[in-house]
């Protein structure tokens, strides 16, 4: 990217460091797991809507996502530019855990309580605990909406697009076109919305696979369009500018298996999201780290020669991060060789949810675990586990 480019960001969030100083913010925001295609798009919304991105996640667990990493050194952002959202891990009341939230801002941290926030989100339809008494201005997402939904002044939804950066390109498509529309000043450079284009269009690329699974014609559509306006200020073809979007998803998913070396509570974080429902708090995670070797490493970590009973510290390590973070129950959900697994700890409905979804009870060392069906994402899983939850509620009420 060229120094002008760089100065352009710099701009923007240079002026974002002024907004954070006052006490009425409007702030545009991600998904707790903080993917290339939240942190994209919250990025090129706040930048439309001339607010302060925040990253959804603590400063901590985004440095450990190397694939983030990777994708804010190629268009040279600073982690220091960046808001972390700092919450408190356990299990406090609501009030408590609202005062204990920080707005990390580099070497600057501000308490949550001190300041009255407006939510733009994207990529998710509900706010986390600690935000939902703010004004929720405008919801962007293609997952589908709740009840608590209901109280954002802005919707835009569509469940069939495979990325949400896809629509997100079609909520600012007149910006980044050569239109007649007002645009505001960050979209007047071309080179700008040339970049911004191209950010885009990774995402979309990285969530459907090269549009091989969840996918729409929009996904196809917008990404073709995004590689055109990107194509346009670097003299190269679209053919070319494909191969190199392409090349930089490689090196992003490979990026993101690289997590061998990080503690448990990081592997469990990077996809991490945390759930309240009917009463229950529950954290589904979504891990990279082949199973068997974690298993493994955990034995090896505490000396342990017992090949039968390796299982067992892994178990301790996953039952010990439930009750850190506060959590009733966990789910890990992970992938080995094309096919879908689950991992339940302290789940009260796990006997409702196996017989139910017929899922395959497995054991690998004395940790049990479930075969699943390989669609059995958290998209699917999540709905699922709630509408047993409503269940078992409606159950004690009589």
């Amino acid at each position: 990217m060229e120094n002008k480019e760089t100065c352009f960001l710099q701009q923007f969030f240079e002026t974002s460091k002024e907004k954070m100083k006052s006490n009425n913010i409007k702030i545009c925001l991600g998904s707790e797991a903080c993917d290339p295609d939240s942190f994209v798009s919250s990025l090129a919304i706040a930048l439309h809507e001339k607010c302060v991105m925040a990253v959804n996640m603590s400063r901590v667990v985004f440095e450990s996502k190397k694939e983030m990493i990777l994708l804010c050194k190629m268009f040279n952002i600073s982690l220091d530019d960046l808001v972390f959202i700092e919450r408190p891990r356990g299990k406090f009341p609501l009030k408590i855990r609202i005062q204990g939230t920080l707005l990390r801002l580099g070497k600057e941290e501000y308490k949550l309580s001190d300041k009255i926030l407006t939510l733009i989100i994207v990529d998710h339809h509900i706010p986390i605990e600690e935000l939902r008494h703010f004004e929720l201005d405008m919801i962007i997402d293609h997952h589908p909406l709740s009840d608590k939904s209901l109280f954002a002044k802005r919707i835009y939804c569509d469940v069939e697009m495979g990325s949400c950066c896809t629509l997100i390109s079609k909520f600012i498509g007149h910006s980044l076109l050569s239109s007649k529309e007002s645009k505001n000043e960050y979209f007047q450079s071309e080179r700008i919305c040339t970049n911004l284009a191209k950010m885009l269009a990774i995402p979309i690329v990285f969530d459907t696979n090269n549009f091989q699974k969840v996918t729409s014609h929009f996904d196809k559509g917008e990404y073709r369009q995004l590689v055109k306006i990107a194509s346009k200020d670097q003299k190269v073809v679209k053919k070319e500018k494909k191969r190199e979007i392409k090349e930089i998803v490689k090196k992003m998913k490979s990026a993101r298996k690289d997590v061998a070396q990080l503690d448990n509570e990081l592997i469990l974080m990077q996809d991490f999201k945390k759930i309240d429902h009917q009463g229950f708090i529950f954290g589904y995670s979504t891990i990279k780290y082949p199973f068997e070797q974690w298993v493994d490493r955990e034995a090896k970590r505490k000396c342990d020669n017992n090949e039968k009973k390796a299982g067992i510290y892994l178990e301790i390590a996953l039952s010990d991060f439930r009750r850190e973070h506060g959590l009733d129950f966990l789910i890990v959900n992970f992938k080995h060789k094309n096919k879908r697994f689950l991992i339940l700890i302290n789940c009260p409905i796990e006997s409702m949810l196996v017989k139910s979804k017929k899922f395959e009870s497995l054991n690998y060392k004395s940790l049990p675990y479930y075969k699943v069906e390989v669609p059995y994402t958290r998209k699917v899983i999540v709905p699922i586990m709630k509408k047993l939850l409503d269940k078992i509620s409606e159950k004690d009420k009589q």
